[in-house]
């Protein structure tokens, strides 16, 4: 009788190609893994700017008992609940983004959230203008580790404040 089994050489091609096999299965898993955080991510920043946007846009285009740019005396403070009109908002950055009232946004550890508020022309609401024609474009800039994860802008006129009257 002739017992035939593998030889030495067989078994390690065969051990070669399941290994091949193996390393290549778990690169396809890892990157998905990774492109699932990716999106994750992004989906997160997405939310944070969303949020941003969403409150600085339902404020009044201007303050009407002071005509001065920015945060005026007695809104500011250890939160934002005393901001009343968009150009508070101006140059605002916050690291972690937190909510309104100063509470922490969980999960917002390691992330930027920037926001600035300038003049914008009539004609052309990406040009940006020194004296205010009636509209402000807010855009809020969210990053993480230095990459800029999403940038979303508004453009918020003076005729809604009058609209809604």
């Amino acid at each position: 009788m002739n017992a035939r089994g593998f030889t030495l050489a067989e078994v390690a091609v065969a051990t070669a190609l399941v290994g091949t096999l193996l390393v290549a299965s778990l690169n396809v898993v890892g990157g998905s893994a990774a492109g699932q955080a990716r999106t994750a991510d992004l989906e997160r920043a997405r939310l944070l700017a969303q949020d941003m946007l969403a409150e600085v846009t339902i404020r009044a285009y201007e303050d009407q008992d002071s005509p001065m740019w920015g945060v005026e005396p007695g809104e500011a403070g250890i939160n934002r609940m005393g901001f009343d009109d968009v150009d508070d908002y101006a140059d605002l950055t916050e690291s972690p983004p937190v909510w309104r009232d100063g509470s922490a946004i969980a999960g917002a550890d390691g992330w930027i959230r920037s926001t600035v508020v300038e003049c914008a022309a009539t004609a052309n609401p990406a040009q940006t203008v020194q004296i205010d024609q009636g509209l402000k474009r807010i855009t809020v800039t969210v990053s993480r580790n230095g990459a800029v994860m999403a940038r979303l802008v508004a453009i918020r006129s003076r005729g809604r404040d009058e609209f809604s009257r």
